[in-house]
């Protein structure tokens, strides 16, 4: 701003009408324009190959699991039944229920 004792300068507008390539000369790396997209494509495919992978992994690893947990246990041993009814049940009855004629 000039109020008429101090004078402002500007050197340039906001809007050049200069090219970006002038204004912000890339920075010589030795990599073209296609190694950033492609290294993104390759890292991507690689985190998506480790992903499956490892969901692989860690199914085999819960059905080896469940197998071996299952297998601890032996086989299932019959109940023994009394007049068709497990000794569980009879137990039940026999604790819980009173008789009709009584």
């Amino acid at each position: 701003m000039a109020d008429g004792r101090h004078t402002v300068t500007v050197t340039r507008s906001w809007i050049s009408d200069t090219p970006d390539e002038v204004e912000h000369p890339p920075i010589p790396l030795g990599i073209n324009e296609m190694v950033v997209p492609r290294a993104t494509l390759m890292l991507s495919i690689g985190t998506a190959i480790v992903l499956l992978l490892s969901a692989i992994w860690i199914g085999l690893a819960a059905w080896n699991f469940s197998a071996n947990l299952e297998d601890s246990f032996g086989p299932p041993a019959d109940a023994p039944v009394i007049d068709g009814r497990y000794a569980w049940e009879v137990n039940l009855l026999f604790d819980t229920c009173s008789a009709r004629e009584g």
